[in-house]
């Protein structure tokens, strides 16, 4: 038996051995499953929060839009605000542009 026949047996010996299909999977199910807690689920509780936020505007809440723009809600539309940002000027914004309501500290 020569060399190459020696090597000819051991490399078909090699290929007869299965792996098991699971273990090609595994990295890829970690990568996603990492994937999903570090960034998917995070995203939708603030989701979920901006739309809870949306949801409780009224009449009278000062708010910050995504510009920056601070101002006291005056009208509340299906899809716009009417944000007071000063005396007689009256602004009209998208509702999903509002960032945060400003809480008063007293």
């Amino acid at each position: 038996m020569t060399t190459t026949e020696l090597a000819l047996l051991l490399a078909q010996g090699a290929g007869k051995q299965q792996e098991n299909p699971i273990a090609g999977f595994l990295p890829i199910l970690v990568i996603f499953g990492a994937m999903y807690l570090l960034m998917i689920r995070p995203r939708q509780r603030q989701v979920r929060q901006h739309q809870a936020l949306m949801s409780q505007l009224k009449q009278g809440d000062r708010v910050v839009a995504a510009g920056g723009i601070v101002g006291t809600i005056r009208r509340v539309d299906d899809d716009t605000l009417s944000l007071q940002v000063a005396d007689n000027v009256v602004i009209k914004v998208d509702r999903g542009s509002v960032a945060r309501k400003i809480e008063d500290a007293g």
